[in-house]
């Protein structure tokens, strides 16, 4: 009788984990033949996967810049893993720590969702939290179309399929643009390395996606091509297209032949700077660094291959999947996270620092102004990093389950960190104690007394009124040890 109660609670609780995984909602992938005739009603969790946040739009002032060699012509793209499997993408994000959550949306002009594989899907839109995250900030996000080498598992079968015609129309060409304009993101990253792009259909396929956004009014959303080829001089039909060309690794040794090439396809120098982005793996080596960008101007724009390969992976890789993605252990692998990808972006943690034309790979920050969407009032954020060991609601504790999510982050400070010499302060994400969401921003150095240390936190382009109020929320280590100012400026050079 004993045997056969145990051998029921065995069953009903693998029955009862079958049915919370499969309760589990998850971000799509597909094959081509998935989507002939995909709609909303075919994607169970829809309602999980759809985006709240529309694309928010970014303003220039030079006269914002945290040093004088930062310039806006050159754009960033960003192709970024954020998870490990593309099937097994949470649509939510999860109950543990150590998400892969990009936090410099500032030098960040496109982000692609890189993934998708011969096994699990080639079709691979974000995430509805990444979306959001990236439109929030100002970022085009774009998902991926990755037809695979041979050796890999890719089959010119797929391609063909991608390329098929009904009635004079590219069907797939229309279909991708109706599932970015139905879960709210900004368009496709084609990687063709099956073929390495020879197929002359493709430029049928992008005029066909142009064609369908220019009729909606959707101008703001694109197509990025790569194709694992230094091979320009054939593919004038995509480029005047409009595509935003991904070019080979090493192209920056080849920035003034190539921009011959465009002059002749049609293009002008500013569409060459702007749309034809020279390819970098990871870190960007000096000399690639120097052809791209000047302390003058920039001769070009710029895609990284998955830099957060030493900014996450490198320090929770061993974690994915394991309980110690959660916990202490989890903490401290994302505490050295959050440093790496400080030191990614900005050199020597100070976007002011001049440092990186001499430096052997150099920060973003040294070249690249800051990015900023904030135009309005009421300006709020909480310093959430999407991440947290509990989550906080007005400076109570509600929760103390460890989670990542992207969709949670604020756009966080402008200027990390931008201070005056002389200024002993260092500044930290603290996910102890917060006032909302999950973490907090923690100051701590010495100060002189009856001296002032300048912090610049946010570029804004907000028109302040008589009557407006700003509310800091702050705690100290000794009560009334402290005080604070707010200062604004039209310049940086007050």
């Amino acid at each position: 009788m004993k045997v056969k109660k145990l051998f029921f609670l065995v069953l009903l609780f693998l029955w009862s984990g079958q049915i919370a995984m499969s309760q589990q909602p998850y971000a799509p992938c597909w094959h081509p033949l998935n989507l002939k005739g995909w709609n909303p009603s075919m994607d169970p969790d829809f309602q999980f996967n759809k985006a709240t946040i529309k694309l928010q739009p970014r303003f220039q002032n030079i006269n914002l810049n945290a040093n004088p060699y930062q310039h806006y012509e050159g754009q960033l793209c960003a192709m970024i893993t954020m998870n490990d499997a593309c099937s097994t993408t949470p649509s939510q994000d999860a109950f543990n720590f150590i998400g892969c959550n990009p936090t410099f949306w500032q030098y960040i002009d496109i982000l692609v969702w890189w993934g998708g594989s011969a096994s699990e899907g080639i079709i691979v839109p974000p995430s509805a939290p990444a979306i959001d995250v990236a439109h929030m900030n100002g970022v085009k996000i774009l998902g991926t179309i990755f037809f695979p080498p041979s050796a890999y598992g890719g089959t010119g079968e797929w391609i063909d399929q991608m390329l098929t015609m009904e009635n004079g129309e590219y069907i797939y060409a229309k279909k991708l643009y109706e599932i970015a304009v139905a879960y709210g993101f900004d368009g496709w990253m084609v990687n063709e390395e099956t073929y390495h792009g020879g197929n002359p259909g493709w430029s049928g396929f992008i005029k066909e996606f142009e064609d369908c956004k220019k009729a909606d009014g959707n101008d703001h959303m694109i197509i990025g091509w790569y194709d694992n080829s230094m091979n320009v001089s054939s593919r004038q039909g995509l480029l005047q297209n409009g595509i935003y060309y991904m070019q080979e690794y090493a192209s920056s040794k080849h920035i003034n032949e190539n921009l011959q090439r465009w002059l002749g396809f049609g293009w002008d120098e500013e569409d060459f700077v702007q749309r034809n982005y020279m390819g970098c793996q990871q870190d960007i080596a000096s000399d690639e660094f120097s052809k791209i960008f000047s302390k003058n101007k920039h001769n070009a724009s710029v895609f990284i291959f998955k830099p957060e390969e030493t900014t996450w992976k490198k320090f929770v890789g061993n974690l994915i999947g394991k309980p110690s993605a959660s916990g202490e252990t989890a903490y401290s692998a994302m505490k050295s996270s959050f440093k790496a990808e400080s030191t990614y972006w900005v050199q020597n943690a100070n976007p002011s620092s001049t440092d990186g034309w001499s430096a052997q790979v150099c920060a973003l920050s040294t070249a690249m102004s800051e990015r900023s969407v904030i135009q309005s009032t009421p300006f709020i954020t909480s310093f959430s990093a999407g991440l947290g060991k509990h989550r906080f609601v007005n400076g109570e504790k509600r929760n103390t389950q460890d989670w990542y999510h992207r969709g949670m982050q604020d756009i966080l400070p402008t200027w990390r960190w931008w201070t005056e010499a002389g200024c002993n302060l260092s500044f930290d994400y603290n996910w102890d104690d917060a006032y909302n969401n999950g973490t907090s921003i923690s100051v701590e150095g010495s100060l002189t007394a009856n001296r002032d240390n300048l912090i610049r936190l946010f570029k804004t382009n907000m028109i302040i009124k008589s009557g407006d109020k700003v509310q800091l929320v702050y705690k100290t280590s000794v009560s009334g040890s402290i005080g604070g100012k707010l200062g604004t400026s039209i310049n940086t050079s007050e």
